[in-house]
């Protein structure tokens, strides 16, 4: 049995949803389900409009607001502040928001986190850290999802200063849809040698046999990766 108390939120989300001009789900939890979602979970968690890639979510793939539209996501763990100032910009306007397929705003989830890392030179010559402190890629064996993951942390920048790649942390892919991960934040689940997630459109064979070439072309400057060298 679900705790009255629980009842109240849902029902009070469930008014409001009914009277708002624009629904905006904050944050993975509330744009997919985020912690709590998967099954065996005992919190049960689901996204407003959206249950990891599944539509629906708890106010129905049919909901709209009283302007027309349907759920904004600004999924992010947490979200980045530009993303919110942006959408909080354009609803106050009644301006349109172009929407990717996860109904999230292009402008901000249509490019990747590894777009603008500083360690893309790393990744194309498939020199990849084993251990932290160095400044390789992190894709390989350090669990970064910064290639499969939509979102401008590299692009914009947090507090317009760092990232958590360019910090020399992975990306952990917190705005996907189906974060947390099942994988250990700090591994990298792979086949053959090869990561088990590849960016969109990918082809495997070709893709390994493309990253060992890379790796022995690789410039003597990029192999020396330990971070005080770079």
């Amino acid at each position: 049995m679900i705790p009255l108390e629980e009842n109240l939120k849902k029902d009070l989300i469930f008014e409001l949803a009914k009277h708002a001009k624009y629904v905006v789900a904050v944050g993975t939890c509330a744009s997919f389900g985020g912690f709590g979602s998967h099954p065996g979970d005992d919190i049960a968690g689901i996204g407003l409009q959206q249950h990891h890639n599944d539509k629906g979510g708890f106010l129905g793939e049919s909901y709209t607001s009283t302007s027309g539209a349907q759920v904004i996501n600004l999924p992010g763990c947490p979200i980045h502040p530009k993303s919110l100032e942006f959408v909080l910009n354009m609803v106050s306007r009644d301006l349109p928001i172009k929407l990717n397929k996860d109904n999230a705003p292009s402008d901000y989830f249509n490019i990747t986190v590894h777009q603008g890392c500083t360690r893309n030179e790393h990744h194309e010559y498939k020199v990849e850290d084993s251990v932290f402190g160095e400044a390789g890629c992190m894709f390989f064996h350090l669990g970064c999802k910064g290639p499969t993951t939509h979102a401008g942390c590299n692009t914009y920048l947090w507090n317009e200063v760092n990232s958590k790649t360019r910090a020399g942390v992975p990306c952990f892919g917190c705005t996907n849809t189906v974060f947390p991960h099942p994988s250990p934040f700090f591994e990298t689940p792979n086949i053959a040698g090869t990561p088990v997630y590849l960016p969109e459109g990918v082809d495997r064979a070709n893709y390994l046999a493309y990253k060992d070439m890379a790796a022995e072309a690789a410039p003597q400057r990029l192999k020396t990766t330990k971070s005080e060298d770079t």
